[in-house]
């Protein structure tokens, strides 16, 4: 799974948000989740652009390998994010299943 969400415009990046999405999106049984802000707090290049986490995070999207995304969760407030937008208009036009954090096991 795929979490996206919004980040720039949050503060701390919405890391609090992510990591409770992370945890909804395990305990449903997902086996494989890309959580950018995992990637975002790990990565040496956080001093990078928003540009350059977009690309990134779009070359994970649709990239067969190593995640093997099947499914975009938005998180809430997707719909207030360019780069989340951006990133589900991306699933849906690859064929990457879409749904809301909300419809992922009890959340």
């Amino acid at each position: 799974m795929f979490l996206s969400g919004p980040m720039s415009a949050i503060e701390h990046y919405n890391v609090s948000a992510f990591a409770e999405a992370h945890a909804i999106v395990k305990e449903a049984g997902a086996y494989s989740v890309y959580n950018p802000a995992i990637e975002y707090l790990t990565k040496p290049t956080l001093n990078k652009s928003h540009e350059y986490w977009m690309r990134y995070c779009i070359r994970m999207l649709v990239s067969e390998f190593p995640t093997d995304i099947h499914v975009l969760v938005s998180l809430p407030g997707w719909e207030d994010s360019d780069g989340a937008t951006l990133e589900r208009t991306i699933a849906l036009a690859c064929g990457i299943e879409v749904c809301e954090l909300s419809e992922v096991g009890d959340a």
